[in-house]
């Protein structure tokens, strides 16, 4: 009687566990891709509430920056430094806002 395993032992030991992570694999992007769309949509409907909490409290929408940071809709940032990474391309300009939600 010989020793050792067939070729066909091999790969079915071999395909076998690749199928499953694969499987694996592909249900854990889903999920990825699902809690990602799932805090976009938390983040607009967030930002949705504090446009209309403004609106509700002054009586119309928000058009000035200052009023837009008060709000909470943008948070200031902040000018580069000389210097820093962010003061080359691709900085915002200054008194630039980011969307916050």
């Amino acid at each position: 009687m010989r020793k050792g395993f067939t070729l066909v032992e091999l790969l079915g030991a071999l395909v076998i566990p690749g199928l499953v992570a694969s499987g694996v694999a592909v249900a854990v992007t889903r999920m990825s891709d699902r809690a990602r769309w799932s805090l976009t949509v938390t983040a607009v409907a967030k930002l949705k509430a504090k446009v209309e909490l403004f609106r509700l409290h002054e009586n119309r929408l928000p058009d000035r920056p200052d009023e837009r940071v008060a709000a909470g809709l943008v948070e200031e940032v902040p000018p580069p430094t000389p210097g820093s990474a962010r003061s080359s391309t691709g900085s915002p300009a200054p008194g630039a806002h980011r969307s916050t939600s």
